[in-house]
């Protein structure tokens, strides 16, 4: 039996992959998501004239 490639033991050595890339970032993205969505802005101030339609 063969012994396995070095490489393959250096790409699990590390817990820093893409995959935890993706993890962190979309945890990042709902937690930005749910901050700014409770904030409000602009739109909920009296100097917005508009009534929340596009036209």
């Amino acid at each position: 039996m063969h012994p396995p490639p070095a490489f393959a033991s250096t790409m699990h050595s590390s817990g820093f992959s893409l995959a935890t890339v993706l993890l962190g970032g979309s945890g990042l993205f709902v937690l930005a998501t749910l901050f700014f969505g409770t904030k409000g802005g602009y739109y909920d101030t009296d100097d917005y004239d508009g009534n929340g339609t596009a036209h």
